[in-house]
């Protein structure tokens, strides 16, 4: 398996931080055992050099993965631009272009979808966002609420989510100053006209903020919602905090991540081997050891809900195994998620002493075969925040697995299943429940005749 720096793909990472400094404690070595010899008379010093060596090669090994697990870099788009010959979005443009996609379903599908987080939109606050092939601008007005609206000015087409500014409930254009309402679009102010012209509006859209996030209704007919995102009580009621959240945008169908869900064997392929076992800078045995004596055992079940047509469920349990066979000791994790509409996962966990929390996992088509996939993580408070953090990198490392199959793998509408596959195909019926007869078919024609 390929690890984090070498996958072709964007990555932006945002942990929330401890206060107060970091610090390493580290223990008093045994003067005496196996790995030190017992006398400590100066003829035999020459002998504790070697296990000098072992214990400073060690030591610096445990820092080494503390540092990884407690205090995880920014990942910048074009780090090491060299060991790839291209800047990552060179290669995501790259690999687009000449990959297979086959035969896909439309390219976005009916239902709500995650925008940005609420933090990200305080008050006054304007955001730029590309949703289903659309191009819009979120911003929050002076009532508290969030907004949607098309980004370009119906005057002379400035993008409204670049350098515009909140008036009230009211959105101005920085190119001439013109005010439009969030609520429903129409221009309310021109600076050098006494009135302002009536045909001039912005199409709105539904938006919903909740469970720390704004999410955005998309239908291509242009219907109101049939649904909605349920609320989770633990966040609204504050009993659970945010750790942090990462955002990965790379090349695929929106349709294959959620699909994961139902792809029971691949947990127990992909997913199989210690997290930290693809680290690069771990020496082969260490990897070993986590491919053999200590590994990841999932057991998992798909079902379609009895209750709400649009949620499908998944019954998980994670079984954290050391030394099978011999010792046999084991941590186990248990996990419910509802798989809600096209595009929202949500993981609730019961870790071992009680750990109580949940993933929020979204993913946005933002373009044709474009995903941005976002992932955010919620611990309660009574935990100190250094479990979440841990939490957090753990199922990272086993997220990026899956990104680095997502982004070059190809969709196969008629695939190869053979019986413990898994409900792979039942799943597939559920889902396209989300599509609807004019829903956008991809097409690698541009508009204007160009064919890539």
């Amino acid at each position: 398996i390929k690890p984090v720096a070498n996958l072709n793909v964007e990555i932006s990472l945002l942990i929330v931080s401890t206060s107060g400094e970091p610090s390493v404690h580290l223990h008093p070595i045994m003067t005496s055992g196996w790995w030190l010899p017992v006398s400590s008379s100066l003829d035999s010093c020459w002998v504790y050099l070697p296990a000098g060596l072992f214990w400073g090669w060690l030591v610096y090994r445990v820092v080494l993965w503390l540092v990884h697990v407690f205090w995880l870099p920014h990942v910048n788009e074009n780090v090491n631009p060299e060991r790839f010959g291209l800047p990552k979005k060179d290669l995501l443009t790259k690999i687009k272009l000449y990959r297979e996609y086959g035969e896909l379903p439309p390219m976005y599908p009916n239902g709500w979808f995650h925008v940005c987080e609420s933090a990200e939109l305080a008050e006054g606050g304007v955001k730029r966002l590309d949703v289903c092939g659309l191009h819009l601008v979120a911003f929050r007005g002076e009532d508290g609420v969030v907004y949607v609206t098309d980004a370009y000015c119906p005057h002379m087409g400035a993008n409204l989510g670049t350098g515009g500014t909140v008036v009230g409930n009211c959105i101005e254009c920085p190119f001439h100053g013109w005010q439009f309402s969030g609520k429903d679009g129409s221009c309310t102010h021109v600076p050098y006209e006494q009135r302002p012209p009536s045909g001039a509006t912005l199409n709105t859209y539904t938006c919903e903020e909740l469970n720390g996030s704004v999410f955005l209704w998309y239908d291509c007919d242009g219907r109101e919602p049939t649904w909605r995102v349920d609320p989770i009580d633990e966040i609204e009621n504050g009993d659970w905090r945010q750790v942090g959240y990462t955002t990965h945008v790379f090349n695929s169908h929106v349709q294959e991540i959620a699909e994961n869900s139902a792809d029971e064997v691949h947990f127990q392929i992909l997913h199989f081997p210690l997290v930290y076992s693809d680290l690069p800078e771990l020496p082969d045995f260490v990897r070993w050891f986590g491919r053999h004596l200590v590994y990841h055992d999932f057991s998992v079940k798909w079902s379609r809900s009895e209750e709400q047509s649009h949620v499908s469920l998944m019954d998980m349990s994670h079984t954290f195994r050391f030394f099978p066979g011999t010792l046999d000791l084991s941590v186990f994790t248990k996990l419910d998620a509802a798989v809600t509409g096209p595009g929202i996962i949500v993981f609730r966990h019961l870790g071992p002493w009680g750990a109580k929390g949940c993933f929020v996992y979204t993913f946005t088509p933002i373009g044709p075969m474009r995903v941005k996939f976002t992932r955010t993580f919620w611990l309660s408070k009574r935990l100190p925040l250094w479990i979440g953090k841990f939490f957090m990198t753990c199922e990272l490392t086993q997220m990026e697995r899956d990104v680095m199959i997502w982004h070059n793998k190809k969709y196969l509408s008629a695939p190869a299943l053979v019986k413990n596959d898994g409900p792979i195909r039942h799943f597939r019926k559920w889902y396209s429940q989300f599509y609807s007869e004019n829903s956008p078919k991809f097409s690698m024609k541009q508009k204007d005749g160009l064919d890539w």
